[in-house]
């Protein structure tokens, strides 16, 4: 976890994004196994780098949540989503042929300490609720098939007083960690003001 930063980004589709609207809870969906926890966790990915994680160019395109990290109760886990892919993929093989998963284990120590490991995910373990979610953000790609993501995000934020950031046009690391807290932050602002001062 970096100090700068204080927002989670988490890219959903929409039909998810309305699911959690409706029931108000997102239960943990992945399972990764942690190297520094030494155990499964299940848990809900998220990134401090957004557009990291953007869908494809040709994809459609995805709301998605902004949570405060500050609001989470339970664990976050730093990793690298490469590293848990893979180990846990090896852990999974090596269990289900009944071998010894250490020396596997203590491989992938060896690689950590012999090569640059940078986590890119922030492994939320346990459920997401509303509480915890300040904005939605959404890409305009200016096609038809984005209407309707773009005006559902903005209807849902609207009906549940959170701020809407358009991130249409950002890159990776443009705008950067910094920035995207100030840009969070200003949209709430915004936000909190139009909830305060309704168009009659």
């Amino acid at each position: 976890m970096t100090e700068e930063n204080r927002y989670l980004y988490h890219w959903l589709p929409k039909e998810k994004l309305e699911e959690f609207h409706a029931t108000g809870l997102m239960r943990p969906y992945w399972t990764h196994y942690v190297l520094d926890e030494g155990r499964f966790v299940k848990g809900i990915s998220t990134t401090d780098e957004p557009m990291g994680w953007v869908p494809d160019e040709g994809l459609t395109r995805e709301p998605c949540l902004v949570i405060d990290r500050t609001k989470i109760d339970h664990g976050i886990h730093a990793i690298s989503s490469s590293e848990a892919f893979h180990l846990t993929r090896e852990i999974r093989r090596l269990k289900r042929a009944k071998k010894d998963i250490e020396p596997a284990i203590k491989g992938r120590w060896r690689t950590r300490e012999t090569s640059r490991w940078t986590p890119d995910e922030y492994f939320i373990e346990g459920p997401i609720t509303w509480d915890a979610v300040v904005a939605i953000g959404f890409e305009d790609d200016g096609k038809r098939s984005t209407k309707p993501i773009v005006e559902g995000t903005r209807g849902i934020a609207d009906e549940r007083g959170l701020a809407v950031i358009d991130m249409s046009g950002w890159r990776v690391g443009d705008p950067g960690v910094m920035e995207t807290d100030e840009i969070v932050e200003e949209a709430m602002t915004a936000a909190a003001d139009v909830n305060r001062h309704p168009k009659p």
